[in-house]
């Protein structure tokens, strides 16, 4: 699989990411599928990803800058009947919130997505996850974040290993993911709101 990118000449430009991912030199080793061998090595309370097709990735290595990256653009293509996977450690800085937001645009496949934010990557298993740390299923999926126990906002703890995940899931079917043209990709982005 091909890896297109752009220059990040303004924080608006988009950057095009495989499923494949990139390699970062940072803490976290990206470009890792999330299936060893067509099996998760789970530890225990682990969540067993979604979709048997993931692939994780460092929040640095494709953002170029730390979580949060405010306004920072990526197109991003997962897996069909998968999940692109982007780990960060949260900063200790007060204060902070934002949203993760995904934008459509034309030829992206017409999919409808979904969003979450776990410990584990692929995970979206509202019963692993901390309380709204999942989207609902939709064509331009949104999750709110934030360190200081917003009410209805997915809360992160600075310092650990958190993962921001997309699926479009597979074929299409109610109520689930899907991807009717079996690739879709999605304009993905966080915005202090």
């Amino acid at each position: 699989m091909k890896i297109e990118l752009s220059a990040l000449l303004a924080i608006a430009l988009p950057i095009a990411v495989s499923a494949q991912g990139l390699n970062d030199p940072s803490g976290l080793k990206g470009g890792n599928p999330i299936f060893v061998n067509g099996f998760e090595a789970l530890g225990p309370g682990a969540c067993v990803p979604a979709f048997p097709n993931g692939y994780s990735e460092t929040w640095m290595g494709t953002f170029g800058s730390a979580w949060p990256s405010y306004n920072g653009v990526l197109i991003l293509y997962p897996p069909f009947d998968g999940t692109f996977s982007l780990g960060f450690i949260p900063p200790a800085i007060s204060g902070q919130y934002g949203t993760i937001l995904t934008a459509d645009f034309p030829g992206d496949g017409e999919g409808v997505a979904q969003l979450s934010i776990s410990s584990t990557p692929g995970c979206f298993d509202p019963t692993q996850l901390s309380p709204n740390c999942v989207s609902t299923v939709e064509r331009t999926p949104e999750l709110d974040w934030s360190y200081s126990g917003i009410p209805g906002r997915c809360l992160l703890t600075p310092g650990q290993t958190y993962f921001v995940n997309l699926t479009f899931g597979g074929v299409p079917s109610i109520g689930m993911p899907g991807c009717p043209l079996g690739g879709c990709a999605t304009e993905l982005r966080n915005v202090r709101r």
